[in-house]
């Protein structure tokens, strides 16, 4: 089976896309892909026609999630659940991962435990839940550091704790202030810069990085 690759490096099969198992009409069991059931003799290609889709719509889903597209990827879910209740179980693998993708931590906890344990990709999940939540616990704790630090004008300390903190918790704001904030007091423009620069790339409407840019670079139209 293909797999993609989710925004934390984890491997996971693409999807996990939902089969057509069990004929809909008599629910006796179907092998490979067999346009009649031979149980009931009930028409399966339009069976099959809408689960391709549900798929289809979950793959985009999927990569949406991966590209931090969270609304377009719960479009796309609702999408495929709307067509077949077949594909329950992988849209609640989503669910999952739109909520990691928006760091709800807890809800994103409970609905990978909800899971059916014949999901696959239910323990890998459950344990990146856990690896990014730790991440994020002390990427915190590292910002708390860098900024009790500064107010106390260590400012050497306050870099080293921002550092740490951005490499953790990269898609929060506030890091990327306090950098500049910081690189400014101990008067590394370049690097300062450098921050600056990254921090607009992720948040081009951050506020205080804008002014910060426009101070900066005067020049720049």
């Amino acid at each position: 089976m293909r797999t993609t690759r989710t925004n934390t490096g984890i491997l996971v099969d693409e999807l996990l896309l939902a089969q057509l198992k069990e004929c809909p009409v008599c629910r006796g069991e179907l092998s490979g892909r067999a346009e009649v059931c031979p149980g009931c003799g009930a028409q399966l290609t339009p069976y099959y026609e809408q689960l391709d889709e549900a798929n289809k719509s979950l793959t985009e889903a999927f990569n949406a999630v991966t590209r931090g597209e969270i609304e377009r990827a719960r479009e796309l879910g609702s999408k495929a659940q709307t067509m077949t209740p077949l594909v329950a179980e992988q849209v609640a693998l989503l669910q999952a991962r739109i909520a990691l993708g928006e760091r709800r931590f807890s809800h994103a906890w409970e609905q990978a435990q909800a899971l059916p344990d014949a999901v696959r990709e239910k323990p890998a999940l459950l344990h990146e839940i856990i690896s990014l939540h730790e991440a994020e616990t002390i990427g915190k704790q590292h910002f708390n550091l860098a900024l009790t630090s500064a107010r106390r004008q260590y400012y050497a300390d306050a870099s080293y704790h921002i550092e740490r903190a951005i490499e953790l918790i990269p898609y929060l704001a506030p890091a990327w202030r306090l950098a500049v904030k910081i690189e400014l007091k101990r008067g590394r423009f370049d690097t300062a810069q450098e921050f600056l620069e990254e921090g607009l790339r992720r948040f081009p409407n951050e506020t205080y990085l804008a002014s910060m840019a426009l101070e900066l670079n005067p020049d720049v139209p």
